[in-house]
């Protein structure tokens, strides 16, 4: 049986005899301390049995819906609009909040936006006042609104507006350290126990919006892991691994590490890296990784800029299917991953500047 097979196999027997009800998350918020609740991982689990519902393009007989505002924040708006859709117009029973001006706190922002059932909205520090308003106006009584990182991230206006807005100002949690990597710790740190973590570079976007579209826990990393992430990782039990990236991203003192981990754990312990020759390649690696052969849809996001892809994840956990970079030249390994994995449609991310029209019908196999 192949290695990958076995991985998906075992974990997803594990998660049969553990899964808890995806709205767990919600009842978890009475505890200040885990307001995420427990990791799982279920490749391919979507939050809803919602189908996806594609637009056909007759002039040139590929699917996708384009998802495009005149700037990111405007496109961030758009997508929560399409996850509204999905619900059936309900509410988000909660917020995620990020920069929208740089990626590094907001890179873990896609598992809690699984757990929590709600949008991950990038924050336009000159927009905030529409922004909470369009928040309180489409989120639960109860909800949360959960923010990424400190002030220089997402202003400390931007919670003045919200609770002007009318959000209860002990329903706004901002979870920040001193760094990218302490405030990653704290957003981890909102999980009772994490089966399976996720390691990503800290340096950069583009593994890390890869493998968010599984919604699992993701762990940034430098050179090394330090003290705190190593007492995090002992303290939420994690016994597997899957690292995203090769060693210029992820070294390979890091891997030696958490590979110790994994041993300590016999049978149970588990690592694997998935990687290319470039993001593209990776992104391609990884989605075959989760997914194997079968998916029926797709989100494509820009691989070199970040803003689309942090806001599309959570349209990943509707669609149950990967997130692939390109741009409007970069397309071989997007067009070989929807061929391998049988993808008939799904969401492209932004304008025609970051992934042009011509480019998606490359990807999907048609002639412009």
């Amino acid at each position: 049986m192949k290695l990958k097979r076995f991985f998906v196999l075992f974990i997803c027997i594990m998660m049969v005899m553990t899964m808890m009800p995806l709205t767990a998350a919600a009842e978890d918020q009475a505890d200040p301390d885990h307001p995420f609740g427990v990791s799982e991982w279920v490749p391919g689990m979507t939050p809803a049995s919602t189908q996806f519902a594609t637009t056909r393009e007759a002039s040139t007989g590929y699917v996708f819906d384009r998802i495009a505002g005149k700037n990111r924040f405007e496109t961030s708006l758009l997508i929560a609009d399409k996850w509204l859709w999905f619900a059936d117009g309900d509410s988000f029973e909660n917020v995620i909040l990020v920069s929208g001006m740089d990626f590094p706190d907001a890179l873990g922002a896609s598992g809690p936006a699984y757990d929590l059932y709600g949008p991950i909205i990038l924050a336009d520090p000159n927009n905030m006042t529409n922004l909470a308003e369009y928040i309180e106006t489409n989120m639960a009584e109860d909800g949360f609104v959960y923010i990424m990182g400190g002030n220089g991230a997402v202003p400390a206006e931007m919670e003045t507006e919200l609770v002007k807005a009318g959000i209860s100002k002990e329903n706004i949690v901002r979870l920040k350290g001193k760094d990218r990597y302490q405030t990653n710790l704290a957003v981890l740190d909102g999980y009772s126990s994490i089966n399976t973590l996720v390691v990503c570079s800290g340096k950069d976007y583009a593994d890390a919006l890869s493998a968010s579209a599984i919604g699992e826990p993701i762990l940034l990393v430098g050179d090394t892991l330090t003290d705190e992430q190593l007492a995090l990782i002992a303290d939420k039990g994690t016994s597997k691994f899957l690292i995203v990236g090769g060693t210029g991203a992820v070294s390979s003192e890091v891997e030696a590490q958490l590979q110790a981990i994994a041993n300590s754990y016999g049978s149970n312990g588990f690592l694997h890296r998935v990687s290319g020759k470039n993001r593209y390649e990776t992104s391609k690696a990884f989605a075959e990784f989760v997914w194997e052969d079968d998916s029926e849809s797709a989100v494509f996001a820009c691989g070199n800029n970040f803003p689309d892809g942090l806001s599309g994840a959570t349209l990943c956990f509707w669609l149950g299917g990967p997130m692939i970079l390109a741009t409007s030249t970069a397309t071989s390994a997007a067009a070989e991953c929807v061929q391998n994995l049988h993808i008939e449609g799904g969401f492209v991310l932004g304008g025609t500047s970051l992934i042009s029209d011509e480019a998606m019908c490359t990807i999907f196999g048609f002639e412009d």
